[in-house]
């Protein structure tokens, strides 16, 4: 048995407690949002911790910029996602390769389409992201 790649939440948000401890000047997250079972409140849940985790940052360390950096999920073709959520797939990765970049929506997921899902990731990370240094250049 391997070690998992992801720790639950609250271990994140010790771990990075810890690291704006030794007050680095940026941190910049990553998050994926746009799972096949993506919903609105889950993208709600997941901007409520962006927060949290920003001000857990900025309570240890105010100094630390926090940017966010929203990824699209995106099946990728080799991987157990492509076979699971090969019915979502709005293009074909040999004939559309340009949709697989990790911030267009890819599948047509349960709750959300692909095409909204590319709108949602974008404001939610304008929102998140609000008055943060590299959202001048993103913008």
């Amino acid at each position: 048995s391997g070690l998992r790649k992801l720790r639950t939440y609250d271990v994140e948000k010790r771990i990075l407690g810890a690291i704006a401890d030794t007050k680095v000047p940026m941190l910049n997250l990553g998050v994926i949002v746009g799972m096949a079972d993506e919903s609105v409140d889950r993208l709600n849940k997941t901007k409520e911790r962006c927060y949290e985790l920003k001000d857990t940052i900025k309570g240890t360390s105010p100094d630390t910029k926090v940017y966010y950096n929203f990824f699209t999920y995106t099946p990728l073709p080799g991987t157990p996602d492509i076979k699971r959520d090969r019915a979502g797939l709005v293009g074909d990765i040999n004939t559309q390769p340009e949709l697989w970049n990790f911030y267009l929506g890819t599948i047509n997921g349960e709750n959300i389409s692909a095409r909204d899902m590319t709108v949602m990731r974008r404001e939610i990370s304008k929102e998140v992201n609000e008055g943060a240094p590299a959202m001048q250049v993103y913008n």
